[in-house]
């Protein structure tokens, strides 16, 4: 008696699962969530920063980023050049090496600069493209690049 019992459970079990997956089928495309796959990192492409958190850099800063295809990231970063592995990871991430850096010495402001901009890209950031610029994120900031420089 107690087979019977269970076997009917079983039965209306897999009668409720299948009627779930009949109508999660039927439902509209729009309403299912498909995840979307990882972009291709640009790389082999020269980014020049225009803007930190919405706002314009100030006049004479400058900070740039170029990975080539051997995943080596190289640029400006506001006083010093920097060099450093910079590999587009799953999940749209970047993660960065060990950091070269000159030795320059600059305005405290600069250098204070540096430091944030080096740090962000050091941090596991989130990357995208977004039309023509490249966006790298963090949960305290975003930094916006134009292509070349």
């Amino acid at each position: 008696m107690t087979l019977l019992a269970l076997s009917g459970l079983l039965n209306q079990a897999q009668s409720a699962s299948a009627q779930q997956q009949k109508q999660q089928a039927q439902q509209p495309a729009q309403q299912q969530k498909i995840p979307e796959p990882d972009k291709t990192f640009p790389s082999g492409s020269s980014w020049t920063l225009r803007e930190i958190n919405s706002k314009r850099l100030d006049a004479g800063i400058e900070a740039t980023l170029t990975i080539d295809s051997n995943n080596r990231g190289t640029g400006i970063s506001g006083c010093n050049t920097w060099a450093s592995p910079l590999i587009p990871v799953q999940g749209q991430r970047l993660a960065m090496g060990a950091i070269a850096l000159t030795k320059k010495a600059c305005p405290p402001a600069l250098m204070a600069f540096e430091q944030n901009f080096l740090l962000t890209l050091h941090s596991g950031p989130f990357w995208d493209i977004d039309g023509s610029d490249l966006i790298i994120k963090t949960p305290a900031t975003t930094l916006r690049f134009s292509r070349g420089y």
